[in-house]
């Protein structure tokens, strides 16, 4: 998953410099899902199933690139591992549950998330919670 978040006014130590002031800063941040799911087939017939799976997922924080912008003119960094730690929470942990069905060769999978803590770290409690909507087509290799 890639996500963006914007923050304003503060300041920000990068491998150019120590407690550098920021009008803006945009950073980028890549995470890797590892789900721990528990789910069944509710209906089984030849042309049509029917899922549903309940579980937790740890999402992992890989990269993080920041963007900032001071006296108007944008310069982009990467962040080092202290101000990786203030900013942002290295695992988010979610429970999510969702239902999935097969229909000849389509398949449709909705999934509902729900963060138990959020990545960003500030005084704001804020929580990852989305929705996911599937549409698939499944080919058979004859």
């Amino acid at each position: 998953m890639h996500s963006k978040v914007f923050i304003k006014n503060g300041t920000l130590t990068t491998r150019f410099g120590n407690n550098i002031p920021f009008d803006k800063l945009t950073f980028r941040y890549n995470t890797i899902g590892i789900p721990i799911v528990l789910g069944g087939l509710v209906v089984k017939k030849p042309s049509y199933k029917m899922r549903l799976y309940t579980g937790l997922e740890v999402d992992l924080v890989t990269k993080i690139k920041a963007q900032y912008t001071q006296n108007n003119i944008d310069f982009t960094s990467s962040l080092r591992k202290k101000d990786k730690r203030d900013l942002i929470r290295p695992a988010q942990f979610s429970y999510q549950m969702g239902m999935g069905m097969d229909v000849a060769m389509f398949i449709m999978d909705f999934r509902y998330n729900l963060g138990f803590r959020n990545f960003i770290k500030n005084n704001i409690e804020r929580k990852l919670i989305y929705f996911k909507l599937l549409l698939a087509l499944f080919f058979n290799n004859f």
